[in-house]
């Protein structure tokens, strides 16, 4: 390998971190506007890409936050509430699916997390608000300062929500209904773009190339075309540059909903032969998506294997962002899936993020998902 853009940024890192915070900050300070409330990033590393894979603006998993660290999470999450000068009750707003115990958890250390000890919380579904001239109010007649979702609407933002007099974090833009995983991507390439100028870096290495195609369906195989052509296209290009970067791996790419989350709606390709060959069930498994949604547009992503694994699972980072500060590293490990396959499927579970630091710096990690969230607030300028 020529060059190891992981020793690269461990060595920028220890010489200029404060230079690259400088750099981060005058990016918002650019787009006058303040970091994301909470993102989450998942990362996949090869030993030769470090990149983000999925950045979540409603993450989920709260509950695998260590609970001694809730209190100083708290305190970021009063100062960034303070900064802006909100007051001191919340509601939130979770997803619809209340049955799933992991994420009733998930409902439950957010809340802990956003009362601290100044603020009262409450948390209310859509179908439980009143609305009140340009206020929404809950069934108890609690009248709250700010709205926080953990609800990324995928079918759609309820009326009930636009036009308020409350702050809505995040604003409303953000949802799954206008949000695409390529937008943000695009984004993401710009961000980086401008980064590697600035400290010298080469981009191939820090990201996952992608292609969109739209008007698909799976089932009744309309857009295939598209997707298969795009297939082969992108390992082309990539066996190309792979060679040429000193890469011993094939490469291989994921095919994913464009709009969406809990892993659904993704599958793994090396030809765009595979893509006409998919059996039923297969078929049926890209073709509906989160809330019953057919799946219409898809994002052709390079995929990345994982080199990382914790007691002989494959393992990967999950940044967790507040105001655009990292509040904790977990690692999604999963013994069903190999180190080429998605993770963030059944048979996942989430551990604290401690690797030897011969398999990755921790602190690389961070910097990729601060980058991926600068990157999430630009597309709120062009949603």
């Amino acid at each position: 390998m020529n060059y190891s853009a992981h020793d690269r940024i461990k060595d920028l890192l220890a010489t200029q971190s404060a230079r690259i915070d400088d750099w981060i900050r005058n990016e918002y300070s650019s787009l006058n506007a303040a970091p994301l409330f909470f993102t989450s990033v998942d990362i996949r590393y090869s030993g030769n890409k470090i990149a983000p894979i999925d950045t979540n603006v409603f993450p989920a998993g709260f509950n695998n936050i260590a609970k001694k660290d809730f209190p100083k999470i708290s305190c970021l999450a009063n100062e960034f509430l303070d900064e802006q000068s909100i007051g001191k009750k919340i509601l939130l707003i979770p997803e619809d699916h209340t049955r799933n115990q992991f994420y009733l958890e998930n409902v439950k250390s957010l809340k802990q997390i956003l009362e601290g000890e100044s603020r009262e919380v409450e948390i209310a579904g859509i179908s439980s608000l009143s609305r009140i001239g340009n206020r929404v109010v809950c069934q108890n007649a609690f009248d709250p300062d700010v709205i926080i979702l953990n609800n990324d609407f995928s079918r759609g933002m309820p009326k009930i929500l636009y036009g308020l007099e409350q702050k809505v974090i995040p604003s409303l833009e953000y949802g799954w209904h206008s949000r695409t995983k390529s937008h943000h991507f695009s984004k993401y390439e710009q961000v980086l773009e401008r980064f590697c100028l600035e400290f010298n870096l080469e981009k191939f290495f820090l990201s996952a190339k992608f292609f969109k195609c739209g008007k698909v369906n799976f089932q009744s195989s309309k857009g295939m075309d598209c997707i298969a052509n795009h297939i082969d296209k992108m390992m082309h290009i990539l066996k190309k540059e792979y060679k040429e970067y000193g890469i011993p791996e094939e490469p291989y790419l994921f095919i994913k909903a464009d709009s969406g989350t809990y892993g659904m709606g993704i599958m793994t390709a090396r030809s765009g032969e595979e893509v006409y060959s998919m059996n039923r069930k297969l078929r049926k498994k890209m073709h509906i998506i989160k809330d019953g949604l057919i799946n219409e547009r898809v994002i052709i992503q390079e995929g990345i294997m994982t080199v990382l694994e914790h007691e002989g699972r494959s393992a990967e980072p999950m940044i967790y962002m507040l105001g655009g500060k990292s509040i904790q590293n977990l690692m999604r490990v999963n013994s069903s899936q190999n180190s080429f396959e998605n993770l963030n499927r059944s048979g996942a579970e989430f551990l604290s993020l401690k690797l030897r630091k011969e398999d990755i710096n921790i602190d690389s990690c961070i910097l990729i998902a601060k980058l991926a969230s600068l990157a999430a607030t630009n597309e709120a300028h062009s949603i």
